[in-house]
């Protein structure tokens, strides 16, 4: 089964190590980016904190990282849910 949260994880991990590795400061990369010093703080400081798709784009960008399609990764399969038809009206719902 997918668990988007294992993925957050992984990608906020890879973020967090590649920024370690990097040698730059928090200043330098906010500096770089254009991305306020507390919010890059708040991310690389604390693991439960989580930034914006456009800002990830920023400091990916800045330490190098590129998100590439894996070619052998299988897309994920929707979930069934219930078995009421698609578009049927809830119970008690507008």
């Amino acid at each position: 089964m997918f668990d988007i949260n294992e993925v957050m994880n992984s990608l906020q991990g890879v973020i967090r190590a590649a920024f370690k590795r990097s040698g730059l400061s928090i200043h330098r990369v906010s500096r770089l980016t254009d991305v306020p010093y507390a919010a890059l703080h708040r991310f690389f400081t604390d693991d439960a904190a989580s930034m914006t798709l456009d800002t990830a784009s920023k400091v990916c960008a800045v330490l190098g990282l590129k998100l590439v399609a894996d070619p052998a990764a299988k897309p994920i399969q929707p979930v069934k849910r219930g078995t009421k038809a698609a578009g049927a009206a809830k119970k008690g719902g507008r």
